[in-house]
C-alpha cells in the first residue's frame, strides 16, 4: 500500500492498495481391500487363494484472493477450487482387480495379460502350472502343448507324439528351440501363458471343444444347460436300470416243469416263443460289457477353462 498526500480532501482515503492471497489444502488417503477365497463346506480360507490391492486417492483444494484499493473504493476477485477423486469408483475398480486375480489363481489362469502388457506374471500361477507338468505323463504333455499349438493357429494332429508337424510348429513358436521331442517345462508354460485373447481363438476354442466331446453329445451347445444334463442323465440311468432288468429276465434259468404242466404242454406249445426268436431277443439287447465298452472316454480335465453363466 502507499499513501498520497496533496489530494483532495472530498476523498475517502489517500491510500492506495493491492492485496493478493492464496492458500492450498491436500490430503491423501489410501484405500485398502483384502480377499480370501473360502471352501463353503467347511467355511475356511483357501491357501495362498488371497489378494491385498492398494490405492491412494487425494482431496485438495485451493484458494485465492486479489484486492484493488484505490484513495477508498475497493474491488477485486476472490475464488477457490476444490477436487477429488471418487473413491467409489477406486473401491469399485479394486473389487474388480481383485476378483479377476482370485479366478486367476483359482482356476491357473494367466490373468495379467488382462490388465495390460507391462504386469509380471504371477508367481502362485507359474508354481502351479510346473507342479501340474510334473503330475502329468508325456502323453498328456504332448497331447496339452497339441491343443495349445492348435490355439496358437498351427494345424498340428491331436495324436499325443511329437511329430515331424508338431515340431515344425514348436520351431514357428519359438525358434530357439532345440531338435528333442520333448516337451520342456519353460516351452509347456511359454504355450499356455501366450495363447492370444482376441475372437479367432475363441473361435478354434470351440473348434477343439466340438473335436473332443463324444459322437452322442456332438450336436449339444458348446455351454451345456445343467438342468438339461441332469435331466439326461436321469434318463440315461433309468434306461440303464430297465435294460438290467431286461437282461436278467432273458438269462435267468426257467423253471422245472411240474407233472401238470407237462400234461398241458401240448396244448400252450403255440404260445411259447420259439428258441430262434428267444435268442434274436437276446442279440438285441446289449450286454453290460458291451455298454461299457461303448461309453464315450473322459478327456482329461485340462489347465484353464471357460466359466458358463451359472458358475459366473
Amino acid at each position: 500500500e502507499a499513501e498520497f498526500t496533496g489530494m483532495p480532501k472530498w476523498l475517502p482515503s489517500q491510500r492506495v492498495s493491492v492485496d493478493y492471497s492464496s492458500s492450498s489444502k491436500t490430503g491423501l488417503a489410501r484405500i485398502t481391500l483384502d480377499f480370501n477365497l473360502l471352501n463353503f463346506k467347511t467355511m475356511s480360507g483357501i491357501a495362498r487363494m488371497n489378494t491385498v490391492n492398494s490405492m491412494e486417492v487425494t482431496k485438495a483444494m485451493g484458494n485465492k484472493e486479489l484486492g484493488i484499493t484505490i484513495f477508498g473504493p475497493t474491488f477485486g476477485r476472490k475464488g477457490s477450487i476444490k477436487k477429488v477423486q471418487g473413491r467409489h469408483a477406486a473401491i469399485r475398480l479394486l473389487v474388480e482387480l481383485s476378483v479377476i486375480q482370485m479366478i486367476g489363481k483359482d482356476l491357473i489362469l494367466p490373468y495379467w495379460r488382462l490388465l495390460g502388457e507391462d504386469n509380471e506374471p504371477d508367481p502362485v500361477v507359474i508354481e502351479a502350472l510346473q507342479k501340474r507338468y510334473y503330475r502329468l505323463s508325456e502323453y498328456e504333455r504332448n497331447i496339452m502343448a497339441q491343443e495349445w499349438l492348435f490355439l496358437h493357429g498351427y494345424h498340428v494332429e491331436l495324436n499325443g507324439t511329437i511329430d515331424d508337424l508338431t515340431m515344425a510348429a514348436l520351431h514357428k513358436f519359438n525358434p530357439e528351440l532345440d531338435n528333442a521331442r520333448t516337451i520342456s517345462v519353460e516351452t509347456f508354460i511359454d504355450l499356455y501363458t501366450t495363447i492370444p485373447i482376441d475372437q479367432k481363438t475363441l473361435g478354434l476354442r470351440h473348434q477343439l471343444n466340438q473335436m473332443m466331446l463324444p459322437a452322442e453329445t456332438a450336436t449339444q451347445p458348446a455351454i451345456p444347460n445343467p438342468r438339461a444334463a441332469a435331466q439326461r442323465a436321469t434318463q440315461r440311468a433309468a434306461a440303464a436300470r430297465q435294460t438290467a432288468q431286461r437282461q436278467q429276465s432273458v438269462s435267468r434259468p426257467a423253471p422245472a416243469p411240474s407233472q401238470r404242466q407237462v400234461a398241458a404242454a401240448p396244448q400252450t406249445a403255440s404260445s411259447a416263443p420259439a428258441p430262434a426268436q428267444q435268442q434274436q431277443a437276446a442279440r438285441q439287447i446289449p450286454s453290460e460289457a458291451q455298454q461299457q465298452k461303448a461309453a464315450p472316454v473322459k478327456r482329461h480335465r485340462g489347465i484353464g477353462r471357460l466359466l458358463d453363466d451359472d458358475e459366473w
